[in-house]
């Protein structure tokens, strides 16, 4: 890399972040890519467009990211092999599948200055949130900015183009980023249909959700159910898994919402479920009042484990030799990676996966989990986990984003934020030590990598606007510990049915004025 991409000095960052005058704003507006059309996107979207040439772009042909469902899979969609995804991450784009619940409350899911239907569910299905999302879109007039069915091939810095791939290019280049982009589904491995765009910012929207962790686990070619990460779960799914035993691996509430569709769905029940995962979330899920029908005659079981290798036709040997048998079929509940194939393999070294040999759970330098510190106008939004707030945590990130990209607020030296991440980097590297809880965050003391209501002052010390107090209390004081209780008690099916509407005002949104 260059001096200056590399080094990236406090005064061209200061530069950068400069506030401009109306006229040269209105003449030289900053030309923003967003990637990834999902609630993350959308949220980016919205906020930077309203100063700047902003264009998002997806590869699926709606926006809603994993909301927006798509019936294909691995398994049967009609071309995969020029589908730009599958081609760059091994999976296709995910969708959460049909009938889905929310996790949480219609109160914890809204945006500022727009209010869910009346008619939608208190814990929103995908159908519901996904045309939450479009009409928010519509709203604020979003979508003119959105470009689907493309994808992001690379992601270089403009400085660091050899003269080869500037005289691809076609133009000659005088913004921080050249892109390139082809069609989603006609991808040619010779990328003779790439095309070139060039901008400021990045704003990486893609999410934590696309490719799956799969554990490492021998002898999987002796086992002879169907075996597949929830990546790949739909309805029809339960079709092939009825009056079979059905084993998930791993013990979170994505597996609980399965537990949940395997022993719920009419006519369409799995004989017997077991749900393996680690000793604190079977803890929780073994103390059950939804399931005790089921726990009583042996259709739902919990056990705490790991599994060493697959033992023979339908059994499998845990790491303290406890064999289970008579498994039908594996659903792997087991997370998934971070990747950016646009970022791989150009040399320009802008972030660097820490375990990329083992989860590729983690990534950095990244100051506040936003900004790449090593090229600061790259920015990733919604890549947290584990918190409460989540749709309106997302927002925050959004906004702090846009008062940096506009030149409202300065971000501290690279060498500040260095000396910050480091220390939090030392911190959860004694009690985590693959670095996997950086992106975690929880509402409750010593869950995550950082407690929630820290991470929001750290936000709001960036984007110096003052904390929607009425929101803060709705989620922290009443949502938050219902919800807690629930899911402690192990009922997080009960959870979904309580009735949060009645906590909170009618036809509620964040104050827009508020962060």
């Amino acid at each position: 890399m260059t001096e200056e991409t590399s080094a990236l000095p406090t005064n061209v960052n200061q530069e950068q972040c400069a506030p401009q005058s109306s006229q040269n704003q209105q003449a030289e507006k900053k030309k923003v890519l967003v990637i990834g059309a999902g609630p993350c996107g959308i949220l980016a979207t919205k906020h930077l467009s309203s100063k700047n040439d902003v264009i998002c772009v997806d590869s699926k042909e709606g926006l809603g990211g994993l909301w927006h469902f798509d019936k294909h899979d691995e398994n049967n969609h009609p071309n995969i092999n020029q589908n730009a995804y599958f081609q760059n991450y091994g999976v296709l784009q995910s969708s959460l599948y049909e009938d889905m619940v929310s996790n949480f409350p219609k109160c914890l899911m809204t945006y500022k200055g727009y209010a869910p239907k009346k008619e939608y569910n208190e814990f929103m299905t995908t159908t519901e949130f996904n045309d939450y999302l479009n009409c928010y879109s519509e709203h604020f007039d979003i979508k003119k900015c959105m470009k689907f069915n493309t994808f992001v091939d690379k992601v270089r810095l403009t400085a660091n183009l050899p003269e080869q791939e500037l005289q691809k290019v076609g133009f000659n280049p005088t913004r921080r980023f050249v892109v390139s982009l082809c069609p989603a589904e006609n991808y040619k491995a010779d990328k003779s249909n790439i095309t070139y765009i060039e901008v400021d910012t990045v704003v990486v929207c893609t999410g934590h959700d696309s490719v799956p962790n799969y554990p490492k686990i021998e002898n999987r070619e002796v086992f002879e159910g169907d075996v597949i990460h929830m990546h790949s779960f739909r309805k029809t799914k339960l079709d092939q898994y009825k009056n079979t035993h059905v084993l998930i691996y791993g013990a979170n509430m994505s597996a609980q919402d399965l537990v949940q569709f395997m022993l719920t769905e009419k006519d369409k029940r799995a004989s017997k479920v077991t749900v393996l995962g680690n000793k604190q979330l079977i803890s929780q899920f073994e103390k059950t009042k939804a399931y005790k029908k089921e726990v009583d005659e042996g259709t739902l079981e919990m056990r705490v484990g790991v599994i060493r290798r697959y033992l023979g036709k339908q059994s499998i040997i845990l790491e303290d030799d406890t064999v289970i048998d008579k498994i039908d079929n594996i659903i792997y509940a087991t997370g998934y990676q971070y990747r950016y194939p646009f970022l791989e393999d150009t040399g320009d070294n802008l972030i660097e996966t820490y375990n990329k040999e083992s989860r590729c759970n983690a990534f950095g330098p990244l100051y506040r989990r936003i900004f790449s510190i090593r090229e600061p106008n790259l920015v990733f939004l919604g890549l947290i986990a584990g918190h409460l707030t989540i749709e309106a945590m997302y927002e925050r990130q959004a906004i702090v984003a846009k008062r940096v990209i506009d030149g409202d607020v300065l971000l501290p030296s690279k060498e500040d934020m260095l000396r910050e991440f480091k220390q939090e980097y030392d911190e959860i590297q004694k009690y985590s030590k693959d670095f996997k809880n950086f992106f975690k965050i929880s509402s409750r003391e010593g869950i995550g990598s950082v407690q929630e209501s820290n991470y929001i002052k750290m936000l709001q010390e960036i984007a110096q606007i003052p904390i929607d107090e009425q929101f803060q209390k709705i989620a922290f004081e009443i949502c938050g510990p219902i919800m807690d209780s629930y899911m402690a008690q192990g009922n997080y099916y009960f959870m979904k049915q309580h009735d949060f509407g009645s906590l909170y005002p009618e036809n509620y949104s964040l104050d827009p004025n508020l962060f």
